[in-house]
């Protein structure tokens, strides 16, 4: 058991061929960001399938939960801007972590990661007006 060239975790490689075993249930998550009539595309930075262009998506592994990202309590009704998200999709975070940048006209905020884990997906834009309870993001976690 070795933790390959670009994952996290332990996993059974052949010594001969340098395959990797992964062990999981097969759970795809992804989405599909679609902006005006434009897709956004990813280029694998791991194996398998290397610098192929491909979904925003992954598996889970065994264990692992996606849970929401919610944007708390924003002490008025308004709402606030969307400025910038802080972590990529397929970045690990801690829990506390700053995950995106909310701007009100009464104050600026970052909303924390509610649990370790690893950004699934965004689901809103920057420039979006959120409200207290919005799901701006899923978190895979253990």
């Amino acid at each position: 058991m070795i933790v390959p060239d670009g994952d996290t975790r332990e996993r059974a490689v052949c010594d001969n061929c340098g395959h990797i075993h992964y062990v999981n249930p097969r759970i795809v998550t992804g989405c599909l960001p679609v902006h005006e009539d434009q897709v956004l595309l990813c280029k694998r930075a791991i194996e398998p399938r290397y610098g192929f262009w491909t979904l925003p998506a992954g598996y889970l592994e065994n264990g692992e939960t996606v849970i929401d990202v919610v944007i708390p309590d924003l002490g008025s009704d308004e709402g606030a801007d969307l400025v910038e998200m802080l972590v990529p999709v397929g970045g690990q975070v801690e829990e506390g972590d700053s995950l995106v940048l909310l701007e009100s006209d009464k104050a600026s905020m970052e909303v924390p990661a509610p649990a370790a884990g690893t950004v699934t997906a965004w689901l809103l834009e920057t420039g979006t007006t959120v409200k207290e309870g919005a799901v701006i993001a899923r978190l895979a976690i253990e």
